[in-house]
């Protein structure tokens, strides 16, 4: 898979459960970037999920996002979870510390993505986007479905269409500061249970 992601940067972290029991489905999370003034390393977003695995480091970022998926159920470092799924950062060079994403980064972060989304095995049928900029820079390619209607909002949902495959993606927050896992939490099973056809708990 890896020798195929001609435009791809950072290397995706694929569980070697993805698709497996925990969701039914294989399921990506979408991140935005990686914030670093080091020298970039391609395997850098699988070292980070290897390190979150084993417990060396707490991002909020991957705590409230394992949190909204798993809930209550035990520690959200488990490798149960991040084993289970695909996480990319949507970016693919280093973005300098206090500093956001140029326009330029945006737009060539299309490609590699669409690249994933093709490739990727196994391809995932649930994409969760954390970050409102990462919604509004992903590509236009597929359609606008019905939103998830949560605490009496609306929540936007986009399908992909990727090789004839339909892939759907609600749109969340960025989980870390201010990012509620129990808000968003009744979001994500009902996406789950929108592509798998059954209630998740």
């Amino acid at each position: 898979m890896t020798g195929q992601l001609k435009h791809v940067f950072f290397r995706p972290s694929v569980g070697k459960h993805c698709g497996g029991p925990a969701f039914g489905v294989p399921v990506m999370i979408l991140g935005e970037s990686h914030y670093s003034e080091e020298e970039p390393d391609r395997d850098l977003t699988r070292k980070v999920v290897l390190q979150t695995i084993r417990g060396e480091c707490d991002f909020a970022f991957f705590r409230n996002s394992a949190t909204a998926f798993l809930g209550d159920h035990g520690d959200p470092r488990m490798p149960r979870f991040w084993e289970s799924v695909i996480f990319y950062n949507y970016v693919q060079c280093l973005v300098d510390k206090e500093k956001r994403p140029t326009r330029k980064m945006w737009v060539d972060a299309e490609l590699p993505f669409l690249e994933v989304l093709a490739m990727v095995e196994p391809s995932p049928r649930l994409v969760v986007v954390l970050g409102r900029d990462t919604w509004e820079n992903t590509p236009c390619c597929g359609r606008d479905v019905r939103s998830i209607r949560s605490e009496g909002e609306e929540i936007p949902c986009y399908e992909f269409c990727i090789r004839g495959r339909a892939v759907l993606a609600p749109k969340l927050p960025h989980a870390s500061r201010g990012f509620s896992p129990s808000r968003w939490r009744p979001v994500i099973l009902e996406a789950l249970k929108r592509v798998a056809g059954h209630e998740f708990r």
